[in-house]
């Protein structure tokens, strides 16, 4: 998962809401029946190449771009030869000339180039037997992903199917609040979410859903089932279910809300309050507020401390970073972003205020780690709120913009680098832990060992780490090194470490002291 602006169109001007861009958003063009290629690949790529002009990182070559989309078409089918033979496109099929097309004397007229290569690529698929098979949402696919493909590994095209998905997980949907486990019947539910429709109706844990609005749903996938049950917010769905010990279907109709993917988790381990975050999406700051409140009522947060377990968190949300971020801090800077465009420049600020009143807090990381997640990370770290324990985090210190296309996909490019408050990059190098794992085992013996004998080796070797980011020309591979992602054993020898460090604060509080001294020292 990306870190991600959403912006829904590049053509208004932006409109700030806690550090997630939206712009007026147009209505989608509807997308043209399977006959007009050329009227729904010229709109996608008037808008596609305009936005890659104006808000990718850094200047590219939009013909360039375009003639890789087509090598991508070349490769993707046996029959179809398309030749460049300076500004003339030429199909051939043995030889022949089938289409050809000439680019404009300003290639980069991105309406001119749009529609040339539209109409050439229409005319293609009509000579080519093997193109004229396919559906146009397939043909479109491959043109963009080639036309992307030079740009860095994080911007890429989503289709309409997929960016819907997408779009569900960042923003939620129309639901009932379930999650489903395969079944041969259809989908049994694995868990009701509590004060969602689902549980208001009596759903229970176990039933078997065998049928949504007439469809039944013996040996369909929990995904489709899953599809059956969403759909517009405030408008019913009719579910059959079977239940254990009732011989016939109960019928029930299931209001449905907005519903957004739970991202946080919270439990105790050895009486120690633990927040798991899988993922940044429009909810997780809010999510993560709610389980700090449980926190603090099932134990004395001040004395247990708090685990934040970011490991194998993709990113998400560039606000919910921030805002989770600001959390836990009283004040400073949160994180820094900058690129090309002049609206990727923007800096995001803390505000007074602690809901943990200054709990310990060790955060777990791991080389899964990305994005979002290594905001949240730079930033307790960076101010001493927070112990980071684990292995180095992925290193993808780069924001995309998530773009809306006519045909309701989605186009997501990079356009600006983050730093650490303390101006420390972060793509490519990542979050360095202050203890680092690399080289522990899972005994407690070890932990102990290493911990009591070795802490002030260990923080000192992080902070000597930390001076190599201050070079002009810093050496990622020489950074990477310090601490490397390895497993472990049994993969949870960072939490036995921070429990070992929140039973032993005395620990903790040395660590943060040491820490937090100027870095130079």
């Amino acid at each position: 998962m990306c870190l991600a602006f959403l912006i829904n169109n590049l053509k208004q001007p932006a409109v700030i809401f806690a550090g997630l861009f939206y712009l007026a958003a147009c209505a989608p063009t509807p997308v043209q029946n399977e006959h007009d290629l050329s009227d729904e690949l010229d709109s996608l790529l008037v808008t596609t190449l305009s936005d890659i002009q104006d808000f990718y990182i850094t200047e590219v070559n939009i013909t360039d771009l375009v003639l890789n989309g087509l090598k991508r078409l070349d490769k993707s089918f046996d029959d179809l030869t398309i030749v460049v033979d300076g500004p003339i496109l030429k199909f051939q099929i043995n030889h022949e000339t089938i289409s050809s097309a000439t680019l404009t004397e300003n290639q980069d007229d991105v309406e001119d180039l749009a529609f040339i290569l539209a109409q050439f690529i229409e005319d293609t698929k009509n000579a080519s037997h093997m193109l004229s098979n396919q559906n146009n949402d397939d043909i479109i696919k491959i043109f963009l992903d080639g036309i992307l493909e030079p740009l860095d590994r994080f911007s890429r095209y989503a289709g309409p199917d997929q960016a819907s998905n997408e779009r569900d997980h960042r923003e939620g949907f129309g639901g009932i609040g379930l999650v489903l486990g395969p079944h041969p019947k259809g989908a049994v539910v694995e868990v009701v979410n509590p004060g969602d429709p689902a549980n208001a109706a009596g759903i229970n844990e176990g039933d078997i859903i065998i049928a949504v609005n007439g469809l039944i749903t013996e040996s369909k996938s929990v995904k489709f089932v899953s599809q059956l049950l969403r759909g517009p917010e405030n408008q019913s769905v009719n579910v059959h279910i079977l239940r254990t010990g009732i011989d016939t279907p109960m019928i029930m109709n299931v209001g449905r809300k907005h519903i957004v993917p739970n991202t946080v988790f919270y439990h105790l381990k050895s009486g120690h309050p633990v927040i798991r975050i899988s993922s940044f999406n429009q909810r997780t700051a809010k999510r993560i507020a709610e389980a700090v409140s449980i926190a603090m009522g099932d134990v004395d947060l001040t004395r247990k401390g708090l685990i934040i377990d970011l490991r194998n968190n993709p990113g998400g949300l560039l606000d919910q970073a921030v805002d989770t971020a600001d959390l836990f801090l009283n004040s400073g800077m949160v994180s820094q972003i900058d690129g090309r465009n002049p609206l990727s420049d923007q800096l995001f600020f803390a505000e007074s205020g602690d809901i943990s009143a200054g709990a310990p807090i060790i955060l777990l990381i791991n080389g899964a780690a990305a994005s979002a997640a290594e905001i949240l990370a730079a930033a307790l770290q960076d101010y001493g709120r927070a112990l980071v324990v684990g292995t180095n985090s992925f290193g993808k210190g780069s924001v995309q913009t998530v773009l809306a296309l006519p045909n309701t996909g989605e186009l997501i490019l990079t356009w600006a680098h983050f730093r650490s408050p303390k101006n420390y990059p972060l793509n490519e190098f990542g979050i360095l832990p202050n203890i680092c794992t690399a080289s522990f085992d899972n005994q407690s013996v070890s932990i102990q060992k290493n911990l009591i004998y070795q802490l002030d080796e260990s923080l000192q070797s992080f902070k000597n780490s930390r001076r190599e980011l201050s070079d002009i020309t810093p050496s990622v591979n020489n950074y990477r090194r310090h601490c490397p992602w390895q497993g472990t054993k049994n993969g949870e020898v960072e939490m036995d470490i921070a429990i070992y460090l929140l039973e032993h604060i005395q620990l903790y509080n040395h660590a943060i002291s040491l820490i937090t001294t100027d870095e130079n020292n």
